[in-house]
């Protein structure tokens, strides 16, 4: 057996998890949101039951229903192909934000369930990220390398990159330094 096929064996209720996360994507896009696909959004409570929690069901469908009511104007575009290609965080913002004569959100138990289902992630890129920079870190000359050295190895890497730092202009504090100078072969650091 291939590392490949061990991979796709292990790792196949991850990806049945995304295909399903992909799929409440889809809902959230403007053109399948404003023709009401899906109908309702029971789907979403019967895969996310937590969400009955913070909202009500019943109250969030009624919601999802007149959300697509709203008129063109309320986007700030005059046809439905504009609104079609709104951008997703856009189109939810304007919907999200409507507020009532009294001033209170119009669609309360629908924002809980768009917050869930616009940070579900829809694709296993960062993950597929991880493994890249792991090749990188440990490889054949460096297999015998524990875990805990290839973890902050990889923290100190994404560090740097989220940063736009690179390892030259890294400062390190002057007790740092020392603590570093004065450590034998293979001992642990003791601090004082």
């Amino acid at each position: 057996m291939t590392c490949n096929v061990s991979f796709e064996q292990n790792f196949q209720p991850f990806n049945l998890l995304l295909k399903s996360f992909r799929k409440f994507y889809q809902t959230v896009q403007p053109k399948n949101a404003r023709k009401l696909n899906p109908a309702s959004l029971a789907e979403v409570f019967k895969r996310f039951p937590q969400l009955k929690e913070s909202c009500d069901p019943n109250l969030a469908d009624s919601e999802w229903r007149k959300h697509a009511s709203l008129p063109l104007s309320h986007f700030g575009v005059t046809d439905r192909y504009a609104l079609y290609n709104m951008k997703v965080d856009d189109y939810w913002k304007a919907v999200l934000s409507t507020l009532n004569p009294c001033g209170e959100p119009v669609f309360p138990n629908l924002t809980e369930c768009m917050y869930l289902l616009l940070c579900l992630p829809f694709s296993n890129a960062s993950a597929e990220r991880v493994f890249s920079h792991l090749k990188e870190v440990k490889d054949d000359k460096q297999n015998r390398q524990e875990t805990p050295t290839t973890d902050a190895i990889l923290k100190a890497k994404f560090w740097m990159l989220n940063e736009e730092k690179s390892a030259s202009k890294i400062q390190f504090p002057k007790e740092l330094v020392i603590l570093a100078k004065n450590v034998k072969s293979n001992a642990p650091i003791i601090h004082e």
